[in-house]
């Protein structure tokens, strides 16, 4: 019998038993490239089985594989194109730098332009969409993967599920209700996945001056700027995601 190491994301979501069960769980989870929440766990191995021989421990200071990106972006085709040019600029960085596109499944404004893009490269654009909005006719058709939800909420989740980072590009309510649910989400310690916001135009401006007030009146504390990253240039925010390694978890009520 031998030992050897692994890692594998959440593990607090996994149920651990002597048997294989969750042990393929965790392996399929870091063939994914699934390193959110970096945790340490010794096995022993025999021929006829997998044992968990040890207690897990949090990792600090690894960096993150990312393959699939989620885009929360505008559906909107009144915009400025400004703000397409822009979305070109990041289809074009998914293609340079090899990743999925996972997105909200639109035919239209942004996302359109966005997984254009990214398919023209050859690389995959996954969309995700509920089933209210498949049925009015503004699906994607030619995405690689679609998922079609039974609303809204299970549309968010399913996009968490899919991906290892996240880029806001500018939109409008649901565009700003995505990007708040994940950063939430990351500030109770839900995931640990990067989040960046691509400023175009200071279009977020307002938004990052109403942050300030959160910190500013300790309605937030200031450690949670490190729960996302904002930058004008596409490729900073790729720069970002490159080096990206999580951050200390931040007691919130404490």
């Amino acid at each position: 019998m031998r030992n050897f190491k692994i890692h594998f994301h959440t593990i607090n979501r996994l149920s651990f038993c002597q048997n294989c069960t969750p042990i393929l769980r965790a392996l399929i989870q870091f063939d994914r490239g699934w390193i959110d929440r970096v945790t340490y766990l010794k096995l022993s191995i025999s021929s006829k089985h997998l044992k968990f021989t040890g207690h897990p421990i949090f990792l600090k200071g690894k960096s993150m594989v990312l393959n699939r990106i989620a885009v929360f972006a505008s559906s909107s085709n009144t915009i400025d194109s400004q703000f397409i040019i822009s979305a070109v600029e990041l289809g074009k960085a998914f293609v340079k730098h090899d990743k999925e596109l996972v997105f909200g499944g639109a035919n239209v404004g942004l996302m359109r332009h966005l997984a254009d893009v990214i398919l023209d490269g050859n690389k995959n654009v996954i969309g995700v969409m509920p089933e209210v909005l498949v049925n009015k006719g503004v699906q994607y058709t030619n995405a690689s993967q679609f998922y079609v939800t039974k609303d809204m909420r299970s549309r968010k989740a399913k996009m968490e599920e899919l991906s290892d980072a996240f880029i806001a590009l500018p939109g409008g309510f649901g565009t700003l209700e995505e990007l708040m649910e994940i950063i939430t989400a990351k500030q109770l310690g839900l995931h640990n996945k990067p989040v960046a916001i691509l400023n175009t135009r200071n279009f977020y401006d307002c938004l990052l001056d109403q942050f300030d007030t959160f910190y500013n009146l300790n309605f937030s504390k200031n450690a949670y700027r490190d729960l996302y990253f904002v930058s004008e240039s596409v490729e900073e925010i790729f720069d970002y995601f490159s080096s990206y390694i999580p951050p200390e978890a931040v007691q919130k009520w404490t």
